[in-house]
């Protein structure tokens, strides 16, 4: 859906890529042809301040858009946080009906941009109405330049979900115009159950332009994550940031960062904090390609409790078997993240890999976190869009003795404009996980077909 916000893409870009474009001097390799305004490129984005790239396609959408979907569904392997007779997981296919209304755009003032994505779902099931439930997501970010060296980003994500697959969380693929943000999307796709889930995230960033080529940067957010099922623990943690970035070229940029986390969970003792270093290098490669790359590694202190067997005489005398001892370890993870950006005339495709460390999914605590995505997304002319994209996931408990979660997913999707205002939109998700040496191994696929109803030339891209 966000995808071909070009425009929108270069000036977040243009904010959160943190450079303002160095004076003219020798040294300056020459750029592309048709190259963009020197007041409108900041140069290549950084992964580590979380900016989207500067190169976009599909077109242009500056302005907000109200939208409401009506659609027919089936989910297939719906499953509760609850076993059945048997003591298995217990699962469940379901037909029904959603509708979904919302907003989604941006609206550039003069200084700063404000970009929204706001959608509500009501869903209900014809059988199954155990599932059936109101879901919302907001994404909300505002940027704006407060001097000619200094800019400033707000942004807060929110949401409340009944269903463990299904989100918004396109920014995940890089290419969004929410930016680059695997720690929100991690705390969220790799939900277990069909159960609701509350999450919030508050974040902020404030970028300094010392010189033409040298730039600093101090953020930080904060998140709450918290699940109904007394069988799930919810998460509590923040991050802070800082980072140093210096232009090589008009193209090229190198820096390094160092960021503070710390996670502590909902009715469970246990902590974490983290220390993590990184090196940084972006690039753009002629008009169309940009790269992204950091490098280093994590510090993570751990304490939880755990269970320790007794020795046999005491096991004998209090007829316990187990007692509970605290956990301290320290443990040492790198830190990896990659993004390649392809941008044609009406379409966009990313590649993204990362390492990097979150606070579980409600059964792992502190987690290493693998992942790999691709995203691709087509606007094409006149009335039809399409997307597709996949994913892999891998939880690695730190402190906990759980085999590795495991998680594959794609996706694809279309819309055609029917009239001006009426689209037909579908789509089709696949998702299968597995935890090793568990018995939880679930395949979900979901499918939906319906129309939609918004104003504007665009077709529809509800992703």
């Amino acid at each position: 859906m966000k995808r071909y916000l070009g425009v929108v893409l270069l000036m977040g870009a243009s904010l959160l890529g943190q450079e303002a474009p160095p004076a003219p001097s020798g040294d300056v390799e020459q750029a592309p042809a048709a190259q963009e305004p020197e007041s409108e490129y900041g140069g290549p984005a950084i992964l580590s301040r979380g900016g989207g790239p500067s190169i976009g396609g599909g077109g242009e959408l500056l302005r907000l858009r109200p939208f409401l979907t009506v659609n027919g569904m089936y989910d297939s392997n719906l499953a509760a946080a609850s076993l059945d007779q048997n003591g298995q997981v217990a699962y469940q296919d379901g037909y029904g009906v959603e509708a979904m209304f919302g907003v989604t755009g941006a609206h550039q003032f003069k200084e700063s941009v404000l970009s929204l994505d706001y959608r509500g779902s009501l869903r209900h099931y014809t059988q199954r109405s155990y599932y059936d439930g109101f879901d919302n997501s907001l994404m909300l970010a505002y940027e704006r330049r407060l001097t000619s060296r200094t800019s400033i980003m707000l942004g807060e994500t929110a949401t409340r979900t009944t269903r463990a697959f299904g989100l918004p969380m396109d920014s995940y693929y890089g290419a969004g115009l929410f930016g680059y943000d695997p720690t929100w999307s991690g705390l969220l796709t790799n939900e277990l159950f069909d159960t609701p889930t509350t999450a919030l995230m508050s974040r902020v960033q404030l970028v300094h332009q010392r010189t033409a080529r040298l730039s600093f940067s101090i953020g930080g957010d904060g998140f709450i994550v918290r699940r109904r099922s007394v069988a799930l623990f919810g998460a509590n943690g923040y991050h802070a940031t800082g980072s140093l970035a210096y232009r090589l070229t008009r193209y090229q940029t190198i820096g390094v960062s160092y960021t503070f986390g710390h996670f502590d969970f909902q009715s469970r003792y246990g902590q974490s904090d983290m220390h993590g270093v990184a090196l940084n290098y972006s690039a753009r490669l002629g008009r169309r390609w940009e790269i992204g790359l950091a490098a280093g590694g994590y510090r993570v202190e751990s304490q939880r409790l755990t269970q320790v067997p007794v020795d046999p005489f005491i096991a004998a005398i209090l007829g316990q078997a187990y007692g509970v001892e605290k956990f301290h370890g320290v443990s040492y993870l790198p830190h990896l993240g990659a993004r390649i950006t392809r941008s044609f005339r009406h379409s966009t495709a990313t590649l993204g890999y990362d390492r990097t460390v979150l606070a579980g999914n409600g059964l792992y605590t502190t987690a290493g976190m693998e992942s790999a995505h691709a995203g691709f997304s087509w606007t094409g002319i006149g009335r039809v869009t399409l997307q597709g994209g996949a994913g892999y996931s891998k939880f690695s408990a730190i402190t906990q003795q759980i085999g590795a979660y495991r998680s594959y997913s794609a996706s694809g999707g279309f819309s055609t404009r029917l009239s001006r205002v009426v689209s037909m939109i579908g789509r089709i998700d696949g998702r299968n996980y597995s935890i090793h040496g568990a018995v939880l191994k679930r395949t979900y696929y979901r499918a939906t077909l319906g129309f939609g109803f918004t104003p504007g030339e665009a077709p529809l891209a509800i992703w």
